[in-house]
């Protein structure tokens, strides 16, 4: 039995130590994907931005089914590389030739690429996914045609890794969280992310329809996650400091339901950037970081994914997109109200401790 644990241990070491020396492949093939991943969401909302169909429920339903791909990723753990490239590949190839017009393909491609970053991005440097995010973002104005150029130059170093991260990924599984410990946080993590996604596909709506030219929105998109990771390692993670900042979240956003000028407009969302980028805070703010902790976060996040873009929807058809902005600001004041709720807990608990 100590015989097979060693062997076991050894081969383990083996594909680690295979996976670093071969650091350059996994930089490459994850900053492709990720780029990609954030690419295909800022371009189909452009898509519709920009006029090209009136049928916005298509659009409603491809994000929808986006996120619950997102979340499936959390829930469904094992070897789904193979799976993920072939799930990947058909959505690009139907995203190429058609276009956003199949909304539960985006079901596949959602999952697929969240199985595809986290198996790089363990071997991949950290700093990547914020460099890849900002060129998804930048290049999102342009035409669907770029999925299979950068789709299939990912695939070229993934494929040399494609063995040893099969060998790497744990057994099927159904993970159920347990959402037992760190109930409070989970709840924060939640609401937090259901903020964003409440509001965010919203803004280029506003900026294209406000006379933004076309191939600035997606800088202009960037402009509200230049806050994000920019501070976290000057400002230590307190509750009042994180509850702070979605208050002024919620500020910044009726600020946006009431302008229409562009460089407002701008100023307010690079705003909400700053008081949601205190999303770094919660991971540190766990009583219990383990591993199975860990991962309860991330599926807190999804839950938060799916909700926000529920909330998205039901205020877009029942009222307006602008509606959105302030859909997004109630859930941007309960998430502030939680934290302080959460924090009022805490120090209570400590004062009895």
């Amino acid at each position: 039995m100590q015989n097979e644990t060693t062997g076991s241990v050894s081969v383990v070491k083996k594909i680690s130590s295979y996976l670093r020396a071969q650091k350059t492949y996994a930089n490459t093939a994850y900053f492709l994907f990720v780029m990609l991943f954030y690419y295909s969401q800022l371009n189909i909302v452009i898509t519709f931005a920009t006029g090209n169909t009136a049928e916005y429920k298509v659009l409603f339903y491809s994000l929808l089914f986006f996120k619950i791909g997102e979340l499936f990723s959390f829930i469904l753990e094992g070897r789904y590389i193979r799976l993920s490239l072939i799930g990947a590949a058909a959505s690009v190839l139907y995203f190429s030739i058609s276009g956003y017009t199949l909304p539960p393909l985006f079901l596949f491609w959602g999952f697929s690429m969240m199985k595809l970053q986290k198996a790089l991005g363990q071997h991949a440097d950290k700093k990547i996914k914020s460099y890849a995010r900002t060129a998804g973002f930048l290049i999102s104005p342009a035409a669907s045609l770029l999925y299979l150029p950068v789709f299939f130059a990912a695939v070229i170093p993934c494929a040399v890794l494609c063995r040893a991260l099969l060998s790497a990924e744990a057994e099927y599984r159904i993970r159920i969280p347990a959402f037992e410990s760190n109930a409070a946080v989970y709840t924060v993590m939640a609401l937090h992310n259901a903020h964003y996604f409440a509001y965010a596909f919203t803004i280029p709506f506003l900026f294209i329809q406000g006379g933004l030219p076309v191939w600035l929105a997606g800088a202009a998109f960037f402009a509200g996650w230049i806050a994000y990771n920019s501070y976290d390692t000057l400002v230590k993670p307190r509750w009042p400091v994180f509850a702070a900042g979605h208050l002024l979240v919620a500020a910044s956003l009726i600020g946006l339901y009431f302008t229409n000028s562009i460089s407002l407009m701008i100023l307010l969302w690079f705003l909400t950037g700053v008081g949601g980028g205190t999303a770094y805070m919660l991971k540190p703010l766990l009583d219990i970081k383990k591993n199975e902790q860990l991962k309860d976060l991330q599926t807190a996040e999804g839950i938060g994914h799916v909700l926000g873009i529920i909330v998205w929807i039901a205020a877009a058809v029942y009222c307006s997109f602008r509606c959105t902005l302030l859909a997004g600001a109630a859930v941007a004041l309960l998430t502030f109200l939680s934290a302080l709720i959460v924090h009022a807990a805490k120090k209570k608990q400590a004062a009895a401790a």
